[in-house]
């Protein structure tokens, strides 16, 4: 009879540790899911470019951002880590796309909600901008309304510590 009180220990035990250090990185299980049309976070740039073709023309570079893969055609905007050379930024437009369930002409509140649900927490909230931003660890979602509480644009990053930490 010990031997079993000591297996479903063991068991009970197996499943707490596995519930809480999963708990710790469903953020990665939620950036994994993420999906825009074929475009994921962590997405190679060469992987991107042979997904949608060359960037539109107008084509903008900031310090300190990374190189930008703009398709304006799509509404759809990436961002590429300076540090890692991977996708850690996509923005959307296009209400025939959306992230995580989130998307363009949504309301403001149902997007709020799934957030919420997501388990993300509100860290911003811009009038000037008309933004919106929700946090839960390294991802970050802004969104950005009109004035009927409209959303027009969103966009999620993944915060890559390497790439905050570049001084210029």
């Amino acid at each position: 009879m010990s031997k079993k009180i000591y297996i479903v220990t063991f068991f009970l035990l197996v499943v707490v540790i596995a519930g809480v250090v999963g708990k710790q990185y469903d953020y990665l299980y939620l950036a994994n899911k993420i999906n825009v049309n074929g475009l994921e976070l962590f997405m190679k740039e060469k992987d991107v470019i042979e997904l949608f073709g060359d960037e539109d023309t107008e084509v903008s570079y900031c310090m300190g951002c990374g190189p930008n893969l703009y398709y304006q055609n799509l509404g759809i905007f990436a961002r590429l880590s300076e540090t890692k050379q991977y996708v850690k930024d996509i923005k959307i437009t296009n209400p025939k796309y959306d992230i995580l369930g989130i998307k363009p002409n949504q309301k403001i509140t149902k997007a709020q909600n799934l957030l919420k649900d997501m388990g993300f927490k509100l860290i911003d909230r811009d009038p000037i901008r008309q933004s919106y931003q929700y946090q839960k660890k390294k991802l970050t979602f802004e969104m950005i309304i009109d004035k009927q509480g409209v959303i027009k644009s969103v966009q999620v990053v993944y915060q890559v510590k390497q790439d905050n930490n570049i001084i210029y």
